[in-house]
């Protein structure tokens, strides 16, 4: 490791130690041995399966001191006694000078010194004030920026507080966060908590009107059905999002079917809307033509056919 000033993976390593005969036997080149780095002296995690010799650190850059107190004045602040090394990292100018897994390999190793306990497991990163601490998931991180914010947070802004920093990882926690009931979708692009969401309105009354939506059309509803007819019930303004993370949200308890972005109290015949449009649209009649034949299917706002038609045809076009 003395000769790899940027690191090598654990492969690489491995390859290299069994092609020196630097071990009286073969070590696993097929997934990590934890034995070969349980010297915290000499070896360091310093990216995603990245390894380094700690010679490559430079201990007079910074501090143990400067480093747990960045840590102590972040803890103060946070309301949870276990928080990601991660968010503290992003919220300290002083950390952010320094590569982060330098600022990881002082925290693990020499965190209890200064009150603080150290759990890398599964990349969680997490540090807590007393041993044994449960550790704060990514999904954690995200409902509590979320429920403090003072407005829906962009994907991009949810990326920024995960570790990868990942906009498909992103995409993928509040996918499974939505699924989960844990986050809502309130606008194109903007993410809540149901807590934030909803915290101006009657909830029960918006699910019984969604449930009469439902029950008049007897049909897939499309949501920009229940923008617009829920916006002149209730005097608001919301988009078709807001409504459809209601009907999504509360979709199983109510007994409703859900397919993608349709909604029914029957059953769904359509894989999702451009099903729909394959089975009911054509290409060779007008757009009106295709909004009366679609609506013959689906419940959906002449509006919102008009661009979903506008966007079946350039996606077509695309394809051939």
């Amino acid at each position: 490791m003395v000769d790899h000033e940027k690191g090598l993976p654990w492969l690489d390593v491995a390859k290299l130690v069994n092609s020196n005969g630097y071990s009286r036997t073969d070590i696993y080149e097929d997934r990590l041995d934890n034995e070969a780095f349980k010297l915290p002296d000499f070896i360091f995690l310093a990216g995603k399966g990245v390894y380094k010799h700690t010679k490559f650190i430079d201990p007079d850059a910074i501090s143990l001191d400067e480093i747990f107190l960045e840590l102590m004045e972040y803890a103060e602040l946070s309301p949870r006694n276990v928080f990601h090394l991660n968010e503290c990292y992003h919220a300290s100018n002083l950390l952010q000078k320094h590569d982060y897994f330098v600022i990881r390999h002082f925290v693990k190793h020499f965190g209890e010194h200064y009150g603080f306990y150290f759990d890398g497991r599964s990349q969680t990163d997490s540090i807590g004030l007393e041993k044994g601490f449960k550790n704060v998931t990514q999904k954690d991180v995200i409902v509590e920026a979320m429920n403090r914010s003072n407005r829906p947070l962009t994907k991009p802004e949810v990326a920024n507080l995960i570790k990868s920093k990942s906009l498909s990882h992103a995409a993928f926690y509040l996918d499974d966060m939505m699924n989960e009931g844990k986050v809502v979708q309130v606008d194109r692009m903007l993410y809540t908590t149901p807590e934030s969401a909803y915290k101006n309105i009657d909830t029960n009354a918006y699910v019984d009107a969604i449930e009469n939506i439902l029950r008049k059309h007897e049909k897939p509803v499309e949501p920009s059905i229940f923008k617009e007819d829920l916006n002149l019930f209730f005097s608001n303004s919301y988009s078709k999002y807001f409504y459809a993370s209601i009907a999504r949200l509360y979709a199983s308890k109510q007994g409703w079917h859900r397919k993608h972005n349709l909604y029914s109290i029957n059953e769904i015949p359509f894989k999702n809307l451009k099903s729909a449009l394959d089975t009911a649209c054509s290409f060779d009649v007008t757009t009106e033509q295709n909004i009366i034949a679609l609506q013959k299917y689906i419940a959906i706002t002449r509006e919102a056919a008009t661009i979903a038609l506008s966007n079946w045809r350039n996606a077509s076009v695309s394809q051939d």
